[in-house]
Order: structure tokens, then C-alpha cells, then sequence
């Protein structure tokens, strides 16, 4: 089989497709409702790819957040409504932020979330630096999952993450190992990282580093084209990169204990081209991609996707749950949104390409298409929703089909 001009060897081809089997009958289906919510935009730390623009602020005790605890607890309750009376299985809420732990009463939003959905079905994103032996013991028998990110090897980790006074990557090894002690916390920790031209020769190198102190789970997170990042874009990798990178994850995740994956993006369509299964599930809240969440930003906004969050993307969100007449169920049939998973269905995403996947990301799509077509300074809803429905450009079929 030949890929962006090169063939991929027999060897490489039954490795990539054991890896997407495996991914594919054991992860078919994320949930048949995933959540992504930010509960606040303030970070400690400053990223050069933060996908939302979060508020770098030194001192955090006399923060005002966006929404108070007990606003916190009516969207939670009005999703918990929405799961009782439409959703028998298949929940997950994912906190992220910024960073959710400069919430000090973020302890007493999980207390309420597991009450509501149960630990199982609850999950964090953080960057690990506000935590401690005391504060994980307390929050992991509360989650599923634990997301830690660590961008790469010690140098490159520090600059990504803008700390120059710091060194948060020993830091966060200490973090991980204190969390590798706890019972089930190897099951529950997953560490992470966002894979750029810059970094991607060393996520071979870190994968192998995690696997030899006992981490047990490790994805890699596509960079996107939204909030900070949108002023790297030099650094975004190629289609070909995701490919050489898959295939030694697939090798990899045969050879080592650790348990790898790709951002579901990539996988989606690697799947459907070695293995010609369908990624797809049109009945699926939001984006028809059987593993993609929909977001709910600090202020109680509901995107159809998590990296929408920032402009220009938020500028088709839905109503906030904060309105009292707005409920979580009104949310998903807003007008917007159905009009959003039009211009993403089967049928009309990538320029109409018969592939039973889901195109890989209609964001990447959508901000190439826009990025070489206007001014991205004067984008409206009608370029952004022209833009889902073309192609992604890490699919090899963009390059051969002729792109946009």
C-alpha cells in the first residue's frame, strides 16, 4: 500500500492494523454521551499551545471564578436531568480547564459529581502541578481517570509549559510515582502529551521512559489549530507525521507493557483505511465520531466540540445552562447545533468522500480550509461552517483527492 508517495511495508501494515483492532474493539464507543467542561480559564502556568487561551495568574486565593460553586451544581444537575431521563449508559464528564485544581472548592465539585454519575463515569485533565500525596489520595477514589501531561523530555516539557524558574517535569515524574504507590492508581493515571514538529522525535523516546517507571496508560493528544496554538501553526505535523508516529506506536504498544493510543482523530481514519470498519455513529450527541465529547465552557456555554471554546469557534455555541429557562436537553437541539452536525454528517463532511469514517477533525479541516482561503480576522459562522464539511488534512486522501 502506497501513502503520501511512500509504501508502507507488509510488516508496518500488520502492525497498524493489530494496533487499530485492538483500539477498535476495546474502545468502539467512548460513550453515547462524552463531556468536556472547563470550569475555569485561570492556569498557573503558561503554555505556548493552550488550546484555550487560559489566564496565566500568580496569586489564585482571591480569585473570582466565571461560575460560582452553586452554578456549578445547577449545570451539573441539569446534565444529570438530561442523562436520567435520555441516557441509560454510556456518560463521562472530563473536567479540564485551565487548571481545575486552582478551584478550592474543586474538591467539593467532584463529591458532587460522583454523587450524581458515580466515580466511573468522571474524569480530569490538570498539569499536575498543584497536586500532592495528601490531595491525589483524596480526589482518585472519586474519578476513572486521571490525566497528567507531560509534553516530552525534561527540556522541551519546561519551555512548552513556559516555566523557566521550575523544573515541573521532575516535578510531575514525583507526582506520578506517588500516584504508581496508590492502589488502582495505575489503572486510573494516564499521562499525555500534545505531539508537535517540535517534540515528536522524542515521543518514542518518553513512551519507553513512562513504560519503565510503571505507567500503565499514555495517549497522545492532536495539536489543533485554536486559541494559542493558532499563532504556531508552523509546528502543527503533518499527515504524514501522524503516520510514521502511528506506526511506531503500533510497534510499541506490542512491544512494551505501556498501553498507547492516538488521538481519536487519527486513528478514525486509519481505521477505516486498514480495516475497513466504520468509525461512524450518526445517533451520537454532537460530532458523529463514536469517541468525540461535546464542551461546556466556564460560563456555562455548550459547544459541539471542546476545542470550540475560543473565538472564532465559540461563536457557534448554544445557550448557557446558567439561563434558567435554558435546559441541558434545549442545548442539544438547538437550531445551531443541528445545523452544525449537518454540515459534519456522513454525507456531506470531507467533500462528500465515501469512506465510512468521520473525516479525522472538522476543526483541522475547517481551519485549513479558512486559513488558506480569507482573513482569518474576519471570519463569520458561514465560513466556519463551510469549513466542516472539508477535508482533514492529516487523511491521505486530502493529498490525493487535491485537498480543499
Amino acid at each position: 500500500m502506497e501513502l503520501f508517495g511512500k509504501k508502507i511495508s507488509q510488516k508496518n501494515i500488520d502492525s497498524l492494523e493489530r494496533y487499530l483492532n485492538e483500539r477498535f474493539n476495546t474502545k468502539s464507543e467512548k460513550s453515547s454521551l462524552g463531556i468536556v467542561y472547563d470550569i475555569t480559564y485561570f492556569c498557573n502556568l503558561s503554555c505556548l499551545g493552550c488550546a484555550v487561551n487560559a489566564k496565566k495568574i500568580k496569586n489564585h486565593k482571591d480569585i473570582k471564578f466565571e461560575s460560582s460553586l452553586d452554578q456549578v451544581f445547577e449545570i451539573l444537575n441539569k446534565i444529570y436531568k438530561f442523562k436520567e431521563d435520555h441516557i441509560n449508559e454510556g456518560f463521562f464528564i472530563n473536567f479540564g480547564g485551565g487548571e481545575p485544581f486552582l478551584r478550592s472548592d474543586f474538591f467539593e465539585i467532584l463529591q458532587e459529581t460522583a454523587s450524581l454519575f458515580g466515580p466511573k463515569n468522571i474524569g480530569i485533565d490538570t498539569n499536575g502541578t498543584l497536586l500532592n500525596k495528601e490531595a491525589i489520595q483524596k480526589v482518585l477514589p472519586l474519578v476513572n481517570y486521571l490525566g497528567i501531561s507531560i509534553d516530552g523530555l525534561s527540556e522541551y516539557h519546561n519551555h512548552w509549559r513556559f516555566q523557566n524558574k521550575e523544573d515541573i517535569f521532575k516535578n510531575n515524574i514525583e507526582l506520578i510515582n506517588e500516584i504508581l504507590k496508590i492502589d488502582n492508581g495505575s489503572d486510573t493515571l494516564e499521562v499525555s502529551s500534545v505531539v508537535t514538529k517540535t517534540n515528536i522525535d522524542q515521543i518514542p523516546m518518553l513512551i519507553t521512559y513512562l513504560n519503565d517507571i510503571g505507567v500503565k496508560k499514555y495517549s497522545i493528544h492532536r495539536a489543533m489549530p485554536v486559541g494559542r496554538f493558532a499563532h504556531h501553526i508552523d509546528l502543527l505535523p503533518s499527515g504524514e507525521d501522524y503516520l510514521e508516529l502511528l506506526i511506531i506506536i503500533s510497534q510499541l504498544n506490542q512491544d512494551l507493557e505501556i498501553n498507547i493510543h492516538m488521538h481519536h482523530s487519527i486513528e478514525a481514519i486509519y481505521t477505516s483505511i486498514f480495516l475497513g470498519k466504520e468509525t461512524i455513529s450518526k445517533e451520537k450527541i454532537g460530532l458523529p465520531d463514536k469517541r468525540s465529547s461535546i464542551g461546556i465552557d466556564p460560563f456555562g456555554y455548550v459547544h459541539f466540540d471542546p476545542w470550540c471554546i475560543v473565538p472564532p469557534w465559540n461563536k457557534l455555541h448554544s445557550d448557557s445552562l446558567l439561563n434558567e429557562s435554558v435546559t441541558f436537553e434545549s442545548t442539544i437541539n438547538n437550531e445551531i447545533l443541528n445545523i452544525i452536525n449537518a454540515y459534519c454528517s456522513p454525507e456531506v463532511r470531507c467533500n462528500g468522500c465515501t469512506n465510512d469514517c468521520t473525516g479525522g477533525s472538522r476543526i483541522a479541516a475547517a481551519f485549513n480550509y479558512i486559513s488558506e482561503n480569507f482573513d482569518i480576522t474576519k471570519i463569520t459562522p458561514s465560513h466556519l461552517l463551510d469549513g466542516l464539511s472539508k477535508k482533514d488534512p492529516a487523511c491521505p486522501f486530502f493529498h490525493e483527492g487535491g485537498g480543499n
